[in-house]
């Protein structure tokens, strides 16, 4: 057995475990050998026949897996530039964040202050506007959610953890609920009767209750987590935590008591989203914390 210079192909001894076979002809012996690659661990790498000497044996497989070698580091720079790094990733997530949250506060702001039959009729171009922009602000905020989370969730702890879940959930429900605003032109001007069933339908309230719930619940508590890190600002974590629940219930009271409670709803959609856009800038322009 002949043992090759070490580091040949990939860093790892290779061996050549050749057995000699020829024939006595004319022009004298023809000497053939069968060659097995085998790396460090014992593994097999291929399998080659050489009819040349000894030396020329090892000079062979030698050009063999130096060219295997190249052919891997080429492989290793390719899959390194095929896809985006972890800071461009966390940069993009910033920008989601930051579009998302002031998109929300300007669709809170377009939007009217009940939906009832007569105002989803009157003000049915600002309605579906204002769908829009809660729809795509909305995916944004997932969008950017988890990039803001895994740059903080070591020093958000389990609060972090349990607020980021039940925030992505709730945004997701949300988003799916608010659906109804593109439909609800439509059934106000054939139909004026069918929003008020739906409105009362146990399932559609359900899913309401569980949306707007998780979302409550979601943004107060990684609000809390991130008044508590000390690579967030401390202030943006208090409008998180303080924004979502007026949003949610200064809509319901608009809706039940009141239109003029619609200016809370607006205010908590403000804090909200600058709550979130303020470390989504910071992500964009410093993505590792």
């Amino acid at each position: 057995m002949a043992r090759l210079p070490a580091g040949v192909a990939n860093g790892h001894d290779l061996q050549c475990d050749g057995t000699q076979m020829g024939w006595q002809g004319s022009t004298g012996t023809i000497m053939f050998f069968s060659v097995a690659v085998l790396d460090g661990r014992g593994g097999r790498r291929a399998v080659e026949s050489f009819g040349t000497s000894p030396q020329g044996l090892v000079d062979a497989v030698a050009l063999r897996t130096g060219e295997r070698r190249v052919r891997n580091m080429e492989e290793d720079v390719a899959l390194e530039r095929s896809g985006p790094s972890l800071a461009a990733l966390l940069r993009w997530s910033g920008v989601a964040l930051v579009a998302g949250g002031l998109l929300m506060a300007l669709a809170t702001a377009l939007h009217p202050s009940r939906e009832t039959t007569a105002t989803i009729l009157e003000a049915e171009v600002r309605l579906v506007a204002a769908h829009v922009g809660f729809t795509v602000s909305s995916l944004l905020v997932l969008l950017g959610l988890p990039g803001l989370y895994g740059a903080h969730s070591v020093r958000m702890g389990r609060l972090g953890l349990v607020g980021f879940l039940f925030a992505f959930m709730g945004t997701m429900l949300v988003a799916v609920s608010g659906n109804f605003g593109f439909i609800a032109p439509v059934l106000a001007a054939e139909s004026p009767a069918t929003i008020d069933a739906i409105n009362v339908y146990l399932p559609e309230v359900a899913l309401n209750g569980v949306a707007f719930g998780g979302f409550v619940v979601g943004f107060v508590m990684f609000g809390m987590a991130m008044a508590k890190t000390a690579t967030v600002p401390r202030s943006s974590g208090m409008l998180v935590a303080v924004g979502a629940p007026s949003q949610v219930f200064g809509f319901a009271l608009a809706q039940t008591v009141s239109p003029a409670v619609w200016s809370v709803a607006i205010l908590g959609s403000v804090a909200l989203g600058v709550g979130l856009a303020w470390p989504g800038y910071q992500l964009w322009h410093k993505p590792v914390p």
